[in-house]
């Protein structure tokens, strides 16, 4: 129902039928990147020929940097909140008695309404704290004895410090208990002082505007478990070839909840150190998307 993805598996020649295992996928189905949803979308706005629904399906729309228009239909939008939700509470065990202050933007992208219905579903009541207005945080964390947040790392320092300021001990007179973290790259010595800070468990997030959260750490770390209903590929940017497995390259995804806009075959323009496929102790069967070092692009190579 895509004239877009129509279009583009006959220009690859292939049928929709003819993916009968992942080697038919990853031989025949053709990628998609940002640069072309903006190109296409930029042509013919608001949707390009990418609405694969009737527009009076359309419940809740993103803007996402680039700019791309993200449309749900009210199913989407369930469906996709309640994979979020499955990980926040499996992996990170956010539930009922959890106050969580959701400290991310609420206007435009999916990090703020879409995590905020997920954070809901677990059980937890969810402050809207948004963005800025720190020291209202801080107050408000105190106050409520919020157990955990949900916000960009350089915040939550930011945020340890002015509490500091303020003459409150985030370890002894704040009520975190865990940190869900991400939407940033952010360096091991970061990581350490947000230990040093709050003493909560940490628990890092990977998504993207276009694709919603995908994966979420567990308790015992190594990386962060992928969620279900996606399927991911770690390719070399340069050949498009996968990766040996392990090794590190740039992340290309295919989700299958979504009606109204389906992204699949997606590069993502994300580089990880790779996916750790050792069995986790935390149960789940999941592999581990390593960390994420930068944009395609960024990194840059020293002697190969």
């Amino acid at each position: 129902k895509s004239p877009f993805y129509r279009r583009k598996f006959d220009e690859a020649g292939v049928r929709p039928e003819e993916i009968k295992t992942f080697e038919d996928y990853y031989q025949k189905v053709p990628f998609i990147s940002k640069e072309e949803i903006i190109e296409n979308q930029g042509k013919n706005p608001p949707f390009g020929d990418m609405l694969a629904v009737n527009r009076k399906e359309l419940s809740r729309l993103y803007n996402a940097p680039g700019p791309i228009i993200i449309p749900f239909t009210k199913e989407d939008y369930d469906e996709l909140t309640k994979l979020m939700a499955k990980g926040l509470s499996e992996l990170a065990g956010i539930g009922e008695g959890d106050i969580i202050d959701h400290t991310m933007a609420y206007n435009w992208v999916i990090a703020g309404t879409g995590a905020d219905e997920a954070l809901r579903k677990t059980g937890a009541a969810v402050i809207p704290g948004g963005t800025g207005m720190t020291d209202m945080h801080v107050t408000i964390a105190k106050m409520l004895k919020v157990t955990g947040f949900f916000a960009f790392p350089t915040f939550l320092l930011h945020m340890g410090e002015r509490a500091k300021e303020m003459g409150i001990d985030p370890q002894k007179d704040l009520s975190i208990r865990l940190i869900v973290y991400g939407g940033e790259v952010f360096s091991d010595e970061g990581r350490k002082r947000l230990d040093e800070i709050f003493g909560a468990k940490l628990h890092e997030i990977y998504g993207t505007a276009d694709l919603g959260v995908v994966a979420l750490e567990c308790p015992y770390g190594g990386g962060m478990h992928i969620f279900d209903d996606f399927i991911f590929e770690i390719i070399d940017p340069e050949t498009d070839a996968h990766v040996p497995p392990g090794e590190g390259g740039e992340i290309v995804a295919s989700e299958f909840v979504r009606k109204a806009m389906p992204i699949i075959r997606y590069k993502t323009g994300d580089m990880t150190a790779g996916l750790n496929l050792e069995p986790c102790p935390c149960g789940s069967p999941a592999p581990r998307l390593k960390k994420i070092l930068g944009r395609v692009g960024d990194i840059p190579r020293v002697k190969g």
